[in-house]
């Protein structure tokens, strides 16, 4: 049974299928198609397409120069549909959480298409962050006062925190095993340790103490503040308290302190933890191209984006991915903006960048048999334009029309090298089937 659904043959099943797909190529002294399906790019993509030296360094410079010295700056990326923005910010999130220069020191956070409400962008880092990281953040903070009031005492926090031994008033003289380590635990291993032990935790009492030891340790202009974040820790359903926390402090219409109190706290917990910086990168604001928001929500956007900028500069980073079109708007809404984000970069934009992708992409998989290989073979180079040249300049097209041809021309066992009438019929076909 020749099946991919058959498991005793699969293995021999894929190499023979492998096989194939590959061999199918050979005739145009490939080893396999190279162009991405669906025009999405491959891990490598930045390492073998349009970033060359120059635009490799404008990143690299960035991120080293923002995170050495701890300051504020943004990278603008610029490009049409297709031309590869949001590959890049997957790039820059990739280099940040995995490079050892960064030392675990960094954190990155990517934001798809927000909306204008003045608090998204605080609410979308949050999301990405997850609440996992964030309780352990605000947790490490009570937990260093637990150690401070504590130590050597863990009976008495038993007996101030719980209902273990509590016998007419007395103090338990002993600590049970599973509570010798208790101010090493995580939040989430704190938290189980007691129901796992069947020992009632009593919520309000490790609220009032986180509380205080978070009004001591931030300095927030609010007295409400402390008591926000220290509910988010002392109850079992962090994900109801998570989620209501979102909605009723930063998105509700009815919140009573201003977005820039959270995010002066959230920052101050981030750098308590060893975080030096924070990139956030938001990609497509769409919303202000797409005339779905009014002039003046679009203002409120730039206004919060603008105050983030402004009032904590020293310690995140932005690099915002818009097109052309949209990046001059927000210049006319906030003509500042440019002087916020100094490096540009600047995506395919013509059609001598798009060829030489093209080029890239087929230089990748070539068969080097020992001949002298011509730079668009298997086509010919007026073939190559002539995709380019009725497909667009939108990359994502023509990667995904040169992907196209070259499998109708292996189906059609057509001789290299393919040229621009081949183009022109099978493009002709593709346009009348799309339409």
């Amino acid at each position: 049974m020749d099946s991919l659904f058959d498991v005793q043959n699969l293995e021999q099943s894929l190499q023979d299928r492998i096989r194939e797909y590959s061999d199918r190529y050979r005739a145009y002294g490939l080893r396999t198609n190279p162009f991405p399906l669906g025009g999405n790019y491959p891990d490598t993509y930045l390492l073998y397409t349009y970033f060359d030296a120059a635009r490799m360094a404008q990143i690299r410079d960035f991120l080293i120069s923002t995170f050495v010295r701890e300051e504020f700056d943004g990278m603008v990326v610029l490009g049409e549909y297709g031309s590869g923005k949001s590959h890049v910010l997957n790039y820059v999130q990739d280099v940040v959480n995995t490079d050892p220069f960064f030392a675990k020191e960094a954190l990155c956070f990517l934001i798809q298409n927000p909306s204008v409400v003045p608090e998204d962008i605080l609410v979308s880092m949050l999301r990405a962050a997850k609440f996992s990281v964030i309780g352990e953040m605000i947790f490490q903070v009570v937990q260093r006062e637990l150690v401070k009031k504590y130590a050597g005492r863990i009976p008495e926090f038993l007996s101030d925190f719980t209902n273990f031994g509590v016998t007419g008033g007395l103090v338990p003289d002993y600590v049970p095993q599973a509570f010798q380590h208790v101010f090493s635990l995580s939040h989430y291993q704190f938290m189980a340790l007691f129901r796992q032990q069947g020992v009632k935790l009593s919520h309000r009492k490790l609220q009032d103490f986180a509380q205080e030891a978070l009004a001591g340790d931030l300095n927030v202009r609010s007295e409400t503040l402390p008591s926000d974040l220290a509910g988010l820790i002392a109850t079992d359903d962090t994900f109801q308290a998570w989620e209501s926390f979102l909605t009723s402090r930063l998105l509700s219409p009815r919140r009573s302190l201003g977005t820039e109190y959270y995010l002066e706290a959230f920052l101050q917990l981030f750098r308590a933890s060893g975080t030096r910086h924070i990139y956030l990168l938001v990609d497509e604001l769409e919303d202000l191209r797409t005339q779905r928001v009014n002039k003046k929500q679009a203002t409120e956007y730039l206004a919060t984006l603008r105050r983030m900028i402004q009032h904590n500069y020293r310690m995140f980073s932005f690099v915002l991915a818009c097109t052309r079109d949209a990046w001059n708007d927000l210049k006319g809404l906030y003509p500042a903006i440019e002087d916020r984000f100094p490096i540009a970069l600047d995506l395919a934009s013509s059609a001598l960048d798009i060829k030489a992708i093209v080029g890239h992409y087929l230089g990748q998989v070539r068969v080097d048999d020992g001949s002298p290989a011509q730079e668009w073979q298997p086509f010919t180079e007026e073939a190559v334009d002539e995709v380019i040249r009725r497909r667009g300049l939108v990359l994502r097209h023509v990667l995904t029309e040169m992907r196209s041809l070259l499998d109708a021309a292996a189906d059609q066992q057509i001789p290299p090298p393919i040229g621009v009438a081949f183009v022109q019929m099978n493009l002709a076909q593709t346009l009348r089937d799309g339409a």
